[in-house]
């Protein structure tokens, strides 16, 4: 049986510490927009239904340069920027009928569609209800200094996930960890909508994490199934200097 995928694509936030007059997901990388860029990697993955793209005040903006590009898309609006648990959440509706959620982001644009299916036929074969993605790091200097701003991926000695701890809430010892969590999920979506009611804001920064939807699975007794990619793959564009290093790699890829 041929399950439905339904990839959500996170892209409501106003990005401005990118300093554009645009939203942050249409800056161009290589002459083509972030989101655009990662729109083609989803189609080649080959899912079969139109992502779901969450959006806020961005949404005709964000329309119009998805029609230009020859590209079809569904819209969820998120109304507060109250977290990734909580734009996650904006798009249930727009998600009905699907069995597994794939979460990705407008902002991180090298993700292939290689990496994408590889994170679905994970979680197919496993039986928790999550799978995540990890990328590991020599350091976090040049091309990937953007992901020092990324949750760091805890592990016991058996080398299973017990935790993510956001950058704001790590200690200093595990600012050292140079596992992170680009936040790339598959889930299985009946799990990850009650999750998503069940979580709280009790953080640093007053927002709804979907990362601790990974504490929730672990507490339930899954163990956390996890997908290893190129660190190159997890860059995500939040400011001038993480561009110049996402263009930097799409040189040396290409």
């Amino acid at each position: 049986m041929i399950m439905r995928t339904q990839t959500v694509v996170l892209a409501a936030g106003k990005g401005s510490r990118m300093a554009s007059d645009i939203p942050k997901v249409l800056v161009p990388l290589g002459g083509t927009p972030l989101l655009v860029r990662l729109l083609g990697s989803i189609a080649e993955a080959g899912f079969g239904t139109e992502p779901v793209i969450v959006v806020g005040e961005n949404k005709p903006l964000i329309e119009n340069a998805v029609r230009d590009a020859g590209m079809r898309a569904r819209y969820a609006i998120q109304d507060a920027p109250l977290g990734t648990g909580h734009a996650v959440r904006s798009a249930q509706d727009s998600c009905a009928g699907a069995e597994r959620i794939v979460v990705l982001y407008g902002d991180h644009p090298l993700v292939s569609p290689v990496t994408i299916r590889a994170l679905c036929d994970a979680h197919a074969a496993g039986s928790g209800p999550l799978t995540l993605a990890t990328a590991t790091v020599p350091d976090f200097l040049g091309a990937h200094a953007p992901l020092a701003d990324f949750g760091r991926i805890i592990r016991d000695t058996a080398g299973h996930i017990t935790k993510i701890v956001e950058k704001k809430d790590a200690e200093s010892h595990e600012l050292d960890i140079r596992e992170v969590n680009p936040a790339y999920f598959c889930f299985s979506a009946p799990w990850l909508w009650e999750k998503l009611a069940a979580l709280t804001n009790a953080n640093a920064q007053r927002e709804y994490y979907l990362t601790d939807t990974v504490q929730m699975a672990m507490r339930e007794g899954y163990e956390i199934a996890s997908v290893a990619i190129s660190p190159h793959e997890a860059l995500g564009v939040n400011t001038p200097e993480h561009l110049k290093a996402a263009e930097s790699v799409l040189g040396s890829i290409s």
